[in-house]
């Protein structure tokens, strides 16, 4: 353990430095291949956004099947317990699924146009919130905390979005904030994995 006054400042700084660096890249090339859709698809931009085989969705589908994989490898080292760890990856390759396939959106239109339709995306959301606060004190850094905050409250306000009645600009960007809220899940994930990792070496 280093205890000088020259070296234990530095050191303080390169890890907080770590913590943030795999959110910049991973938001960062999100958001680049958003904008890329986006501008092929110019001057009818918003066709890169629908929610039925555009490429935005894609990207949705393949964030989540990332998170799934995460989520797995930090249950089977204990990052996560075990049972929850297993379950959310479940969870998370079944969201995959559904986006690819459209398993909601075939759902609601059999049950017709009752409230039941939306049941499935309401789950979601509710599950997301009361995952944050039964693991919230568990999260073992600000910067996890922070990360699966925003990655909640960007799901809730895409849930708003698709449910709601959202200004005809913000709606387009459905699949967009959807996108948003899985980067920054997988960022918390990733930041679990790194805050192991560093506590296993300062041991």
């Amino acid at each position: 353990m280093y205890v000088e006054a020259g070296v234990i400042g530095p050191a303080r700084c390169e890890t907080g430095e770590r913590s943030t660096r795999h959110t910049v890249i991973v938001v960062g090339v999100v958001t680049a291949l958003m904008a890329a859709a986006a501008w092929r698809e110019w001057p009818w931009w918003e066709y890169a956004f629908l929610s039925d085989g555009s490429s935005v969705a894609w990207l949705s589908s393949a964030l989540l099947m990332a998170n799934a994989a995460v989520a797995l490898s930090a249950a089977l080292t204990r990052v996560l317990p075990l049972a929850a760890g297993s379950c959310l990856s479940a969870a998370l390759a079944f969201l995959a699924i559904d986006e690819q396939f459209q398993v909601h959106e075939q759902f609601k239109s059999n049950v017709g146009g009752s409230g039941l339709g939306d049941a499935p995306t309401l789950l979601v959301g509710v599950g997301g919130v009361a995952g944050l606060v039964v693991f919230w004190r568990r999260l073992p850094t600000q910067t996890a905390r922070a990360l699966f905050a925003l990655a909640v409250l960007s799901g809730v306000f895409a849930l708003w979005v698709d449910l709601g009645s959202p200004p005809v600009v913000v709606g387009r960007l459905e699949e967009g904030f959807e996108v948003v809220a899985e980067s920054l899940f997988l960022c918390g994930l990733l930041e679990l994995a790194r805050s192991q990792v560093q506590s296993a070496t300062e041991r």
